[in-house]
């Protein structure tokens, strides 16, 4: 039984991707899109940030380390790129965060 059972999807969650699905598709493409990356200093955030680039998408980059972010975003193809420091876990930082990348 899949741990997705009764949760309503567009995709056969229980079905591996074809090589087609895999490389062709709507969520393939982020050109033009911009996409929110926590975690992105490091490890599997850092990952789906540059893979994102990759595929075209505009990133604003959090994380706690600022300098860690900046060595992210260096590695971007994209030139849209924007890093933010913040710590996700100080709850009274995220508002003000969120009001800040709305108004740019």
């Amino acid at each position: 039984m899949s741990m997705l059972s009764g949760v309503e999807t567009t995709f056969p969650v229980d079905q591996p991707l074809t090589a087609h699905e895999a490389t062709v598709g709507p969520f393939v493409d982020f050109t033009g899109r911009w996409v929110i990356v926590t975690g992105a200093s490091s490890g599997i955030g850092q990952a789906i940030a540059i893979e994102l680039s990759r595929r075209g998408a505009a990133l604003v980059l959090m994380g706690r380390d600022p300098r860690k972010l900046s060595r992210t975003a260096e590695a971007m193809m994209s030139r849209n790129v924007d890093a933010v420091s913040i710590d996700l876990l100080d709850t009274g930082s995220i508002l003000p965060c969120v009001r800040k990348l709305v108004e740019a």
